[in-house]
């Protein structure tokens, strides 16, 4: 995949027809800040997990902690169903080719810091806390372009 960065000096209009022009090309065309917010080409969506780690203080079993990202991750879809990313990502052409990444994080304070980015970033997801608890377990995001993602969970380590 290529994204293509355009310089300000370029009115949206030209940064438009660039984009145009690259389509072709399963390219994301970035706004001048390199944002990521730009045209998206199909075939780079993913879907990020994020687990809690600090499960095993709780004294539930994986089972358990399995369950949580699957309600985490239904929600996140059944909220943006009419999203055109996510009516892509599970459409049944792409059902077999899902692309889902499965993060850590240590503690609840940083489940809800990583929240803070991700809503800062205006990107979509749903925390899932299990009740009657009201524990926060895992967050799933909605099947976005992996490049909006950027650094924004590059300090997380995958789950293991």
């Amino acid at each position: 995949m290529t994204i293509y960065l355009f310089s300000s000096k370029k009115s949206g209009r030209e940064r438009s027809d660039a984009c145009e022009s690259r389509r072709n090309h399963h390219s994301v065309c970035c706004d001048a800040q390199g944002s990521g917010q730009g045209i998206y080409i199909p075939g780079d969506l993913t879907a990020y997990f994020i687990v809690l780690i600090d499960w095993q203080t709780l004294g539930w079993p994986v089972g358990a902690l399995i369950s949580q990202g699957v309600h985490a991750s239904i929600a996140a879809v059944v909220k943006h169903i009419a999203d055109p990313q996510v009516v892509e990502y599970t459409s049944d052409g792409q059902l077999e080719r899902m692309h889902t990444i499965t993060l850590e994080v240590r503690d609840e304070p940083h489940l809800h810091e990583v929240a803070g980015r991700l809503t800062g970033a205006g990107l979509q997801f749903h925390l899932w806390m299990e009740q009657p608890e009201n524990i926060p377990t895992c967050l799933a995001t909605k099947p976005s372009p992996r490049n909006m993602f950027g650094n924004i969970l590059k300090d997380l380590k995958l789950f293991k």
